[in-house]
């Protein structure tokens, strides 16, 4: 099982607990990512980009970075981007002089469905049935984020 974290916070006391050949996967500052640091698992954290705004590389993760391009041979390759690109809908308000984007977390999740294509993944704290507990950039198209991730198993721990 292949689990993918938000970075929605939530009390210790509920983490998720892993088999060991099952694979974690956290988001830029991985808010809950030293929940899992004790348990053999294989974790990684995708980040946006090196920037310091994106989180710190997390120690005991695969550390991988969105925007580099598979460059670090971790990252994701642009192609794969260009092509998610193609189909998400850009169609939705924004604020005057700010860029449309795809949020880290949709990108990670079709990048780690196209490289473990048998694995099953489950989604922690994604969706609007999460309580607007973390930073909801307004630049991307929540709405329909949610509704193309809505067929994946969801777990809510906060």
């Amino acid at each position: 099982m292949i689990y993918i974290f938000s970075n929605v916070k939530y009390p210790k006391k509920n983490r998720i607990r892993p088999a060991p050949d099952d694979i974690l996967v956290f988001l830029n500052c991985a808010t809950s990512a030293a929940y899992y640091l004790n348990d053999p698992v294989v974790r990684f954290c995708f980040h946006r980009s090196p920037e310091p705004d994106y989180g710190p590389r997390i120690p005991g993760c695969i550390n991988c970075y969105i925007f580099d391009h598979g460059d670090r041979g971790y990252g994701i390759p642009s192609g794969f981007v260009d092509d998610l690109k193609s189909g998400y809908d850009w169609n939705y308000e924004i604020e005057p002089g700010k860029a449309r984007c795809m949020t880290t977390g949709y990108m990670a999740i079709a990048w780690i469905r196209r490289i473990f294509q048998d694995q099953p993944v489950t989604l922690v704290n994604f969706g609007f049935e999460v309580k607007n507990s973390t930073y909801r950039c307004p630049w991307h198209n929540w709405k329909f984020e949610a509704e193309a991730l809505s067929h994946y198993p969801h777990i809510y721990t906060e």
